[in-house]
């Protein structure tokens, strides 16, 4: 089974606050069962690959010295 995120997990992972997870499980594939929004640890990740400055700025690392 995979790892599931509750907001709560997504504000503790990420160190966002509450309403940004709110936010940003918004733009995440999600499941909601009763009341609680649970993103799968796949989709969060590809959504953070897809969505990441870090990860898509090809100079991220290169020594500048």
């Amino acid at each position: 089974m995979p790892k599931l995120f509750t907001i709560e997990d997504l504000t503790k992972e990420l160190y966002i606050s509450r309403n940004t997870a709110y936010k940003l499980a918004r733009q995440i594939k999600h499941n909601k069962i009763g009341r609680r929004i649970l993103i799968s640890e796949e989709d969060l990740r590809d959504y953070l690959a897809k969505n990441s400055q870090i990860l898509e700025d090809p100079n991220h690392n290169k020594n500048t010295n």
